[in-house]
């Protein structure tokens, strides 16, 4: 996994900063034709969810039942990702974040983690590209996305800070990077499609 860092004054942060400040938690909370918040349930008990997201949990329940989707379990809402505010976005990371060997190809999914939200393990390896995160987390070190490196295969927990965070890694399946997510704050997080072959150093 890679992190980046996106320069303050930089056009992509502009935009997804109004997408961010254009989300009424409130309202998302009640759903709508273009929110799903279906898969949203406020959990008291977060020993229980914690021990969804555990290195063992992994290793003896999703790795030997694995089929060709992605079977983590999900407590967060669905914001969707069609609206104006995501075709700026977009266009912005087709023409200001280019990583070279690699070529932008869409948004995909765009969710919020009220506190006590999650994001089983999963692999996304049926649908290869390198993905991109953009995560915004209200409150620094109260979430995080955790991953088993495809190399070493030991769990990495990568907390976010406060603000904007970027990951990139490469979904295949040969690498099945299976990744999840939790979070004790709002966080919100947009993905994005890469395809090629990321060059290296």
């Amino acid at each position: 996994m890679i992190k980046f860092d996106v320069p303050r004054d930089n056009n992509i942060l502009k935009e997804l900063e109004d997408w961010r400040k254009s989300i009424n938690f409130a309202d998302a909370l009640l759903g709508s034709e273009s929110i799903n918040n279906d898969t949203y349930e406020k959990h008291e008990d977060k020993s229980s969810i914690l021990s969804l997201l555990t290195e063992e949990y992994l290793n003896e329940t999703i790795i030997p039942s694995e089929n060709k989707h992605d079977i983590g379990q999900v407590n967060n809402i669905n914001l969707g990702h069609n609206s104006l505010h995501h075709q700026k976005i977009s266009a912005n990371f087709h023409m200001n974040l280019q990583i070279e060997g690699l070529e932008f190809d869409r948004i995909s999914g765009a969710f919020w983690y009220p506190p006590t939200g999650f994001m089983g393990w999963h692999s996304n390896a049926d649908h290869e590209a390198y993905r991109m995160y953009a995560a915004w987390a209200e409150e620094g070190h109260k979430s995080f996305f955790r991953y088993r490196d495809p190399n070493t295969k030991k769990i990495v927990t990568s907390w976010d800070k406060k603000g904007w965070n970027f990951r990139l890694f490469n979904c295949s399946q040969e690498d099945k990077p299976w990744h999840c997510v939790y979070s004790d704050t709002n966080r919100i997080s947009l993905g994005f499609w890469y395809n090629g072959i990321l060059a290296t150093a």
